[in-house]
């Protein structure tokens, strides 16, 4: 595994946050951030970050089940390694590009096909990207309009349901309408020689075909197992909603009596708006947001404070806690992967290659 593209991201991450919080402490001084801060209940952020654990519990069920489907035994400590490894590649590399290579990574090394992994890993992203734009629209629904229209959250909010809407749609059609997706896709490729941005127009045509197939088995394994889906789509959409309660359990420690479903639409908008933001972990755009569309519920004194104390639960600090109980957990004896004893499932779907699949799913829990 390459880990140029994590190190260059962790790397930016580090300067990005030191960036923000200079600015951050300009404007909000120590002398009237601490004594606010001193005043937060202990037990609610234990609560929030309650919730960011059941956030990667819930996709290791997801990722448990669909690998089960697939034939492997997957027990649930290996799966919350994967979603533990994951949750820390998406948080320092931009557009949360290098969460899945690292999981596939640690499922090949508990002897789990990359093929396999790969396709766990497109189900998991299709499912969590409709989950997000469904959550999204309803918290408009609930809030009665977008908030932040015409502001830079307004527009940040179109460019994630633009690149999710596109992404999910693209994924679907790749996987439904196979013939259509490759006549567009050797098109583009050849579009791309033309150009001379691709240089060994054989050799991308080829790559192409092996992401085409893959595409094409993960349509497969939809269509032989449709609860599988819907299992799928519930942990993802739980994992939505864990996100969004980390704002309300914000709310609890400052004691501000705020109604739940409003701070859960208000953030799982927020969650749709940082999902295209490219930096590591959306720094940067998720605390602008949070600044603008909580302001109205906390009140211009507890904003600041909260937006802190709330990324610091769903990010700055469960980063290190998700790092280290991953660590931990792939320091335990690897499980071989094998069908479980007196299981019956339906057959495993038959992948014929054993290479990659990229993927780039948004990352909007960091926010």
């Amino acid at each position: 595994m390459n880990w140029k593209k994590p190190a260059a991201g962790a790397a930016m991450l580090a300067v990005a946050v030191a960036v923000l919080g200079y600015l951050f402490l300009r404007q909000t001084p120590l002398d009237t951030l601490v004594p606010i801060l001193r005043a937060v209940r202990p037990v609610w952020v234990l609560a929030g970050l309650g919730c960011m654990f059941s956030y990667v519990c819930l996709e290791s069920l997801g990722s448990q089940a669909i690998l089960r489907a697939l034939g492997h035994k997957a027990p649930f400590l290996r799966c919350l390694n994967y979603s533990t490894l994951g949750f820390c590649g998406s948080s320092i590399t931009p557009s949360s590009s290098g969460g899945q290579p690292v999981q596939v990574w640690a499922m090949h090394r508990d002897q789990i096909p990359v093929a396999h992994g790969s396709l766990t890993m497109l189900m998991l992203a299709v499912c969590y990207q409709t989950a997000m734009l469904l959550c999204g629209c309803a918290g408009c629904v609930v809030l009665g309009g977008v908030p932040g229209w015409g502001t830079g959250v307004g527009w940040l909010l179109l460019l994630g349901v633009s690149v999710n809407l596109t992404l999910t749609v693209g994924m679907l059609g790749v996987m439904f309408l196979p013939k259509p997706a490759r006549v567009l896709t050797f098109g583009v490729i050849r579009l791309l020689v033309r150009l001379g941005l691709v240089k060994d127009g054989e050799a991308a045509r080829e790559k192409a075909e092996e992401g085409l197939s893959q595409y094409a088995e993960g349509a497969d394994c939809i269509r032989t197992h449709p609860l599988l889906c819907l299992r799928v789509m519930a942990t993802t959409t739980g994992q939505v909603c864990s996100v969004s309660l980390v704002p309300w359990m914000v709310c609890l420690a400052f004691e501000v009596h705020a109604a739940p479903l409003q701070v859960m639409a208000t953030q799982m908008v927020l969650t749709l708006a940082v999902a295209a933001f490219p930096m590591p972990g959306a720094v940067g755009a998720a605390e602008g947001g949070f600044l603008s569309l909580f302001q109205p519920i906390l009140g211009a004194e507890l904003t600041a404070p909260a937006m802190l104390l709330s990324r610091g639960m769903s990010f700055y600090l469960f980063l290190p806690l998700c790092a280290l109980t991953g660590l931990l957990l792939l320091r335990r004896k690897r499980v071989q992967s094998s069908s479980p004893q007196g299981w019956k499932q339906p057959a495993p779907v038959r992948i014929s290659n054993d290479r990659p699949l990229a993927q780039s799913r948004r990352s909007a829990n960091r926010s």
